[in-house]
C-alpha cells in the first residue's frame, strides 16, 4: 500500500510538472522568432539545467512537432533527463540507457505505456554501444541523440552512426578549456569517482571536431557550459539566423564545487592543479599526455 501511494504521489507531481512545462513552452514559442542565441530558449522542466527549452526550440526549427524517435545514453533514473519532457508530451519512440537499477521504475510511469519506450540497464562502452542499439532496433533511425555518461562520451559517440539524426546533445567538460582537442582515455570501466570528479569526458573542441567529421555543426551550449548542441548540416539552412559565439564563451563554466559561481583565475589554477597528474588523450597529436604539460594552454591563466 505504501509503495502504491508513493507511486501515485510521484505521478501526481510529475503530471503537475508536465502541465507547467507545457505552459512555459507554449509561452516561449511566442518569442521563438526573436531568439538568436539558443541559450535564450532555456527552460528547465525535467532536464538538469535549461535543456528542455533549448531542445523544444531546436525541434521547432527542425519542424519536428509531434512524432519523435530518440536515444538517450546516461539517463540516470530518468527523473531528470534531456528527453523526459519529450516522452511526456510527444508521441515518442525512445531508447534509454543507463546501468543503474532504478531505471526500471519507468515502467510505472504513464509515458512508458503510452509510448514506445525501451530501456537498457548496462554500462555503455565504445565496444558495446552498437550491439545495444542493434538489439533494440535503434540503428541510425532516430531524430535525436543525447549522451551524458561522465566519462567516455567522445569514444562512444565516435562509434554511433548518426547520419540520419537531426539533433545531438553531447556533454563536454569545460575544465578542459576551448583551445585543445582532448578526451579521457577510452577505458571500458571509466568512473569519474575514481579520479577527482572534475576529470571526465572531453573538451568542447574535441566534440566539435568529431561532430564536424560526422557532418554536424555546433549551434551552441547551455548556460552551464556542459552540454553542446549539434545539428545535421543537411538542415543548416533552417538555422542561418542563430548566432554562434567563440568557443571561449562556452567554457565559462560553473561547478557545484564552486557553489555555482563562475571561477576566478586563481580558482581555475587550483582546479587544474587537482587534475594535473592525470593522463589525457590529445586527439590532434594522437598521444597520451599529462594535464600538467598542457594546462597553460587550456585557459589564458
Amino acid at each position: 500500500m505504501i509503495n502504491y501511494l508513493k507511486y501515485r504521489f510521484k505521478n501526481l507531481l510529475n503530471n503537475n510538472k508536465k502541465r507547467l512545462g507545457e505552459l512555459y513552452i507554449a509561452h516561449s514559442k511566442t518569442n521563438y522568432n526573436k531568439i538568436k542565441n539558443i541559450r535564450d530558449a532555456e527552460i528547465k522542466i525535467f532536464s538538469q539545467f535549461g535543456e528542455d527549452g533549448i531542445i523544444n526550440f531546436l525541434l521547432h526549427k527542425l519542424n519536428i512537432k509531434n512524432n519523435i524517435s530518440f536515444v538517450e545514453i546516461g539517463t540516470g533514473d530518468y527523473e531528470e533527463a534531456n528527453t523526459r519532457f519529450l516522452s511526456e508530451t510527444m508521441i515518442s519512440r525512445g531508447l534509454l540507457i543507463d546501468k543503474i537499477q532504478e531505471l526500471k521504475f519507468i515502467e510505472k510511469r504513464d509515458f512508458f505505456w503510452k509510448n514506445d519506450i525501451y530501456y537498457c540497464q548496462k554500462s555503455i562502452t565504445s565496444k558495446n554501444i552498437n550491439n545495444i542499439l542493434k538489439q533494440y532496433g535503434f540503428i541510425n533511425n532516430f531524430n535525436l541523440l543525447s549522451i551524458d555518461v561522465d566519462g567516455n562520451d567522445y569514444w562512444i559517440l565516435e562509434k554511433i552512426d548518426i547520419s540520419n539524426c537531426d539533433l545531438v546533445i553531447a556533454e563536454y567538460n569545460p575544465i578542459f578549456g576551448a583551445n585543445l582537442s582532448l578526451t579521457v582515455p577510452d577505458e571500458d570501466h571509466f568512473n569519474r569517482d575514481n579520479y577527482n570528479k572534475i576529470f571526465y569526458g572531453s573538451s568542447l573542441l574535441a566534440m566539435i571536431n568529431l561532430m564536424n567529421s560526422k557532418n554536424f555543426f555546433f549551434i551552441g551550449s547551455n548556460k552551464a557550459c556542459n552540454n553542446a548542441f549539434f545539428v545535421n548540416k543537411k538542415k543548416g539552412d533552417l538555422f542561418v539566423d542563430i548566432e554562434i559565439e567563440k568557443n571561449e564563451k562556452y567554457v565559462d563554466f560553473k561547478f557545484r564545487e564552486l557553489k555555482k559561481n563562475t571561477p576566478s583565475e586563481n580558482q581555475i589554477k587550483n582546479l587544474l592543479k587537482k587534475i594535473e597528474n592525470y593522463t589525457i588523450y590529445d586527439l590532434d597529436k594522437k598521444q597520451l599526455t599529462k594535464i600538467m604539460s598542457i594546462k597553460s594552454k587550456l585557459f589564458d591563466v
